[in-house]
């Protein structure tokens, strides 16, 4: 998390825990395009296969593995 907001994400992406909108990995911090018609990142929380990022507008984005409701949503999307 950058002082400006933005989000940068590395390392497995088994479970699409990086928020990419794929399963590579990234070797590398790599920018997450949050799509919020700019709304920045305040806060960023990671387990071992997924990630939370939460908006300054309260919105709160998941990635990664579902299997036991660590995203805190139905659905298996990435």
């Amino acid at each position: 998390l950058t002082y400006d907001g933005q989000v940068y994400a590395f390392g497995s992406n088994n479970y699409g825990q990086l928020g990419l909108l794929d399963l590579n990995p990234r070797g590398t911090p790599t920018l997450i395009d949050l799509r919020q018609d700019g709304a920045k990142a305040i806060s960023v929380a990671c387990g071992s296969y997924h990630s939370v990022v939460l908006l300054e507008t309260g919105q709160v984005l998941t990635f990664g593995q579902f299997l036991k409701g660590q995203l805190g949503r139905d659905g298996s999307s990435v």
